[in-house]
């Protein structure tokens, strides 16, 4: 998971970065400050990611963000560009799929379901000749 945009990427698509050694990290000082949100060094990050080792705090950067840092621009998807909506209650985290979508007031995702066709057979199926599951 990228610690600057909180999107769960492939490890392929990520870097290891140390917290401190982020480039431009003035861009990820929210403009409008939460009584929730947890600072890091200043900067509005996914805390939930980010690891301590030897003292040293360090976490994943998805390439995105980090060309968008380099470069001096701020990441489209950050938390500081106002991406950041809070911790889930634990209410709402346990909710199925169903009711997600029931009451949320917009559900940004997509289900991509792709169907294959079932070995066919000489028997007939309930459906004439090609039996579908």
């Amino acid at each position: 998971m990228c610690i600057v945009c909180a999107r769960e990427m492939w490890a392929k698509e990520t870097m290891s970065m140390q917290v401190q050694d982020i480039p431009n990290r003035h861009l990820l000082v929210p403009v409008k400050l939460h009584s929730a949100q947890k600072l890091t060094f200043g900067m509005l990050l996914e805390i939930n990611v980010i690891e301590e080792r030897d003292g040293i705090l360090q976490g994943h950067i998805c390439h995105d963000c980090l060309r968008s840092m380099m470069v001096n621009n701020l990441p489209p998807l950050s938390l500081a560009n106002n991406m950041w909506v809070g911790e889930i209650p634990e209410e709402l985290s346990r909710l199925n799929l169903v009711e997600r979508v029931l009451v949320a007031r917009y559900f940004p995702a997509a289900y991509i379901v792709k169907l294959f066709e079932t070995k066919r057979s000489d028997q007939m199926g309930c459906f004439g000749r090609e039996q579908w599951y």
